[in-house]
């Protein structure tokens, strides 16, 4: 793996000019995915990349370090003021953003350099989306879930630190060598999309095999304890707390690092079990289920609000 870093590092340092991406205030993976298509991005055009993402609250002021081994970054407090996606100024827009605007566009003229906004749009077109990569250099040849399977292992490495949280959180579940993982998002998703019932989640279940050890994620603990009275001829599993009764952005940011921490570090460990599950049942239109249709083999990622990976 270490040769494939370093072979990504050193193809990435040979290419000018310099695009910085920007983690913003979303839903982590949400950012990750999004740095992850840039990446790819700066790869098609041979643009040298680099991330920003000190201000990100997860990240605790430390940087991409904070959670993760190193990839290119920069702490440049400039991406702080002036890295946006927005690429125009609409009429409706404030004065303090048409600044924000009109300053990102004069540093990109005087100085040649890319910010966020000129990849996250094209990123989403259906042109990116179908294209074939090919990047000799780091194994790549292959469509846009092949791609970027290959940058999440080189970006995706936890430190020391929160490989150790992940692993001590894992182990006391005790999972047998095969079981199904299922990814139920509610909370604060029910206002953006048609929450399916768990019913279809279990039945696509029993449909793709006999195993009947289920690891579930969820952000609602109550969806844990349905689904051990309602089918007690399955075993399931879950990192879930007890406490947790829907997920809400805003309650997440409030809560004292400790225990925000604790939280973040269930959901590595969580998309690390669901992962190396034999099938996982999820939706596309959430950030943990696209993240794992670029992760796992495609045959085994099944959506229930999808026939087809998508980017959101």
């Amino acid at each position: 793996m270490m040769d494939l870093v370093q072979k990504y590092l050193e193809l990435n340092d040979s290419y000018k000019p310099v695009f910085t991406y920007k983690w913003a205030s979303a839903g982590f993976y949400s950012e990750f995915n999004n740095m992850i298509l840039a990446m790819l991005w700066c790869l098609t055009h041979k643009v040298k990349f680099q991330v920003y993402c000190k201000d990100y609250e997860a990240l605790n002021g430390d940087g991409y370090t904070h959670i993760f081994n190193p990839i290119p970054e920069t702490k440049n407090a400039f991406h702080h003021y002036f890295n946006t996606r927005s690429v125009f100024c609409p009429s409706e827009t404030n004065v303090k953003d048409k600044l924000v605007v009109l300053g990102a566009l004069i540093y990109k003229i005087f100085t040649g350099r890319g910010l966020s906004c000129d990849s996250f749009y094209e990123a989403r077109t259906y042109w990116f989306r179908k294209k074939h990569f090919t990047v000799p250099e780091l194994g790549i040849d292959g469509d846009i879930q092949h791609a970027t399977r290959i940058l999440i292992s080189i970006a995706y490495r936890f430190n020391e630190e929160y490989e150790k949280k992940i692993q001590e959180m894992i182990t006391p579940l005790q999972l047998p060598d095969k079981y199904i993982g299922i990814h139920v998002r509610g909370g604060d998703k029910v206002i953006e999309r048609r929450l399916s019932s768990i019913k279809e989640y279990m039945d696509a279940a029993s449909k793709l095999s006999v195993i009947k050890d289920v690891f579930i994620m969820s952000d609602d603990y109550t969806l844990y304890e349905d689904l051990v009275s309602s089918y007690p001829d399955y075993r399931f599993y879950t990192l879930t707390f007890p406490y947790e009764r829907g997920f809400d952005l805003r309650r997440t940011h409030a809560m004292p690092k400790e225990q925000r921490d604790r939280e973040q570090v269930k959901v590595f460990a969580s998309l690390r079990v669901m992962s190396q599950a034999e099938h996982f049942i999820g939706t596309v239109s959430s950030n943990p289920g696209m993240f794992l249709g670029m992760v796992m083999d495609p045959r085994k990622v099944h959506y229930i609000d999808s026939n087809e990976w998508i980017i959101l």
